[in-house]
């Protein structure tokens, strides 16, 4: 009966300690993954261009970075990326963006930035424009939940931490019992 009440106080010490742990956590930004951003299109043809971009898409703010070759008969000069992004589910509205860089030596590289209201599938709509040529793509980005992993990880940590504390106390309680024995047979020793 002892051993079902500490087991008890234990998982009730260990469930309280968690719920500080996590209000102790600050909030932060939404972070959808780590690392470099990647790529959601390679060399994508838009008419006369070639498009690669490479995403971060965050709730909140993602970001895209674009690399476009022109077509070699067209001179250096201002090329302009359009992004329409409009949620698969329900959203606020979409969301737009446009960029403008120079190119030199038929390439231009542009950073832009579009606003992510929720996770989920998001239709693209690129428009390239360079001098009196356009080109255009669609095609969907998956937009990363809005909190990090860190609460994953403390859920699924929880069996082993469970694991964990009773193997330490059947250790503990083991050891106890040798000290016991240990003690008893020098008693009848003497």
């Amino acid at each position: 009966m002892q051993t079902i009440q500490r087991w008890l106080i234990l998982l009730r010490g260990m469930f309280v300690s968690s719920l500080i742990l996590v209000s102790l956590v600050p909030l932060q930004p939404a972070a959808a993954h780590f690392g470099e951003p990647y790529t959601v299109l390679y060399d994508q043809k838009l008419g006369e261009f070639t498009l690669s971009m490479k995403a971060d898409p965050d709730v909140g703010t993602g970001t895209f970075y674009s690399d476009i070759e022109l077509p070699s008969s067209m001179a250096d000069g201002e090329v302009t990326i359009a992004i329409q992004a409009v949620a698969d589910a329900n959203s606020t509205g979409p969301s737009n963006s446009s960029a403008t860089g120079q190119s030199t030596g038929q390439k231009a590289s542009i950073e832009q930035k579009i606003e992510f209201d929720q996770e989920g599938y998001w239709t693209l709509d690129v428009s390239v424009t360079a001098g009196n040529q356009t080109g255009q793509h669609q095609f969907k980005v998956l937009v990363t939940p809005p909190f990090p992993p860190w609460i994953t990880t403390l859920i699924c940590l929880a069996p082993f931490l469970m694991v964990g504390a009773i193997w330490t106390l059947t250790m503990r309680r083991n050891a106890m019992l040798k000290q016991q024995q240990a003690e008893n047979k020098e008693e009848q020793r003497a």
